[in-house]
């Protein structure tokens, strides 16, 4: 488990992190060590500090040779605000070749689309589809039937996709190309993991699906992947309270950065708060004295007794010797009141 917290005001922000770390290898495997630098200096001569969260690399490079080097080049200069020192340090990933190498960063591509979502994805078609059939029939589709199922979850996912946002400095135009780059890593995929039987070839629209699947993944947000973050705060040139900007990192195409900016995770304009990038739970629990999870329960409780009372009422009242109006009536406003408590249960299970 790891820990990461900024706390802020107008005044100041401060920037708390443990030393464990993510370390991802193969086939997507971790492991948690303890001993690494999460916060850095960004600048040896300005306000700027840097945490990261998450994995410890980027592409399998340790970030805090990044940031060194990323400082080393930034010598003394400065930026007007916080985000244009980010901007800048994302420029330097771009082009920075020298060190995470083109055959690095496609290396990381493929081990998400292999390792990890291509794995991830079939899991989830057995547990959808592939199971409950079995569990009606007595027995397994046929290999024919399963690469229809695969299709028809892979098309289902994509509509779904279809609306989340681009990763920053990508769009439409984006898709041809990368859909080039994935089609054969996409067809290999499916040749190596899936299931196949003599004569019972894979069609032809089952790659061009996954293909398509692995060129959204790449350009546009999803689950899937291995995220690290980094979090930016302090002051830039023009900035007279702190600001605290974090961002989602997954790697490369090529030589563009898959990241986008994590707002929740964010603030600026002389807020206070405190935000943690690990372990919410604890955090929320030191803040407001009781966890999410146990303040979610009660309320279920609270609501369940009150459907029960709600229940008995309405047994009372057909129970009792009234006109059908007066029980009409009584029922109308029994339903307004307790249509006022759900929306006050509802209120309180957004409090945070």
């Amino acid at each position: 488990m790891t820990a990461e917290i900024a706390v802020f005001n107008k005044s100041a922000v401060a920037l708390a992190a443990d030393s464990a770390v993510t370390i991802s290898g193969e086939d997507g495997v971790s492991k948690i060590y303890n001993g690494a630098d999460k916060l850095f200096a960004l600048s040896k001569h300005h306000p700027v500090g840097v945490m990261i969260f998450g994995s410890a690399d980027l592409c399998g490079i340790p970030w805090e040779m990044i940031i060194k080097q990323f400082r080393k080049n930034l010598t003394d200069r400065s930026h007007d605000t916080i985000e244009k020192y980010a901007e800048e340090f994302f420029q330097f990933l771009c082009t920075s070749e020298n060190i995470i190498p083109s055959d690095v960063r496609e290396n990381n591509l493929l081990d998400i689309y292999n390792n990890r979502f291509f794995p991830a994805f079939i899991n989830m078609v057995e547990e959808k589809r592939i199971k409950p059939l079995i569990d009606q029939f007595g027995q397994k589709p046929s290999t024919l039937d399963t690469y229809k199922i695969i299709e028809e979850e892979a098309n289902s996912m994509l509509i779904d996709l279809a609306s989340e946002p681009f990763f920053v400095g990508f769009s439409e135009h984006d898709i041809e190309e990368i859909i080039r780059f994935v089609f054969p890593i996409a067809k290999d995929t499916c040749d190596e993991k899936l299931f196949q039987e003599p004569e019972v070839e894979i069609p032809q629209s089952l790659y061009q699906v996954i293909g398509a699947l692995f060129a959204t993944i790449t350009c546009k947000r999803s689950n899937f992947g291995r995220n690290t973050g980094v979090v930016f705060a302090g002051y830039g040139d023009e900035e007279f309270m702190p600001a605290v900007l974090a961002y989602d990192v997954l790697g490369f195409f090529r030589s563009k950065l898959r990241f986008f900016p994590n707002l929740e995770k964010s603030s600026s304009g002389g807020l206070c708060g405190v935000k943690a990038y690990a372990q919410e739970e604890e955090v929320e629990t030191f803040l407001h004295g009781i966890s999410n999870s146990l303040k979610e329960f009660i309320l279920y409780g609270f609501e369940y007794e009150c459907d029960r009372i709600r229940e008995n009422i309405s047994e009372e009242l057909a129970s009792l010797t009234l006109s059908n109006e007066e029980k009409k009536l009584l029922k109308t406003l029994s339903s307004k009141k307790w249509k006022a408590v759900k929306t006050y249960i509802a209120r309180l299970l957004t409090i945070r």
